[in-house]
């Protein structure tokens, strides 16, 4: 019966042809690991660039010097009399560090 062709080969030199694959591998698989390392860290930092950069505009729109900010939403017009009647819905916003409050509003 004949011996496979690989079991011919002297032992060292299968060992050889052995780690020298087994090399291989590991080193295709490292450099994965570390592409996909390298893409999870850079993700990671843009998120923390984001969320301090939100921080930061917070952080100014609070320490800005306080001022009512008024928005209008719609102005109705109704009633044939002159003057005629006009209703106006607007929102009162505050900002600043000592905001202005208890404003009368009509």
């Amino acid at each position: 019966m004949k011996q496979p062709f690989f079991s011919r080969i002297p032992l060292r030199l299968r060992l050889r042809i052995y780690f020298a694959r087994h090399r291989k591998n590991v080193n295709e698989n490292l450099g994965l690991i570390i592409a996909l390392l390298a893409a999870a860290f850079a993700g990671w930092s843009g998120y923390e660039a984001h969320k301090a950069r939100k921080d930061a505009l917070e952080g100014l729109k609070i320490a800005q010097r306080a001022y009512l900010d008024v928005r209008g939403h719609r102005a109705d017009f109704f009633g044939v009399g002159n003057p005629p009647l006009i209703r106006y819905t607007h929102t009162l916003a505050v900002y600043g560090s000592s905001p202005a409050f208890q404003i009368p509003t009509k």
